[in-house]
């Protein structure tokens, strides 16, 4: 494993996120390179609207398929209100 980045890969990296601002389709690509860069095995990026908790980005890599089929309504961390609207209500505002 490296010990660092060169400022040159990390200037690619963040250059592959701004990609995806202008090629949104993208985004599976910034997280793959991001992803062998640091060496990871998978990666996950999502973000939610609040309070809506509508999913705006959702994408992962590296992942078998059988980790992410849904295996019931609830999240894997037993907390079944994360990422509903619900959930989202005691959170303060501001």
């Amino acid at each position: 494993m490296q010990d660092f980045l060169s400022a040159a890969r990390v200037s690619e990296l963040i250059g592959c996120l701004y990609d995806c601002a202008i090629e949104p389709q993208s985004w599976e690509h910034a997280l793959d390179a991001i992803r062998e860069a640091l060496e990871f095995k998978n990666a996950v990026l999502a973000a939610q609207a609040l309070p809506s908790g509508q999913v705006l980005l959702a994408v992962q890599r590296g992942m078998p398929a059988e980790f992410l089929a849904p295996k019931s309504s609830s999240c894997i961390c037993g907390h079944g209100n994360v990422g509903r609207p619900a959930a989202h209500h005691d959170l303060p505002s501001g």
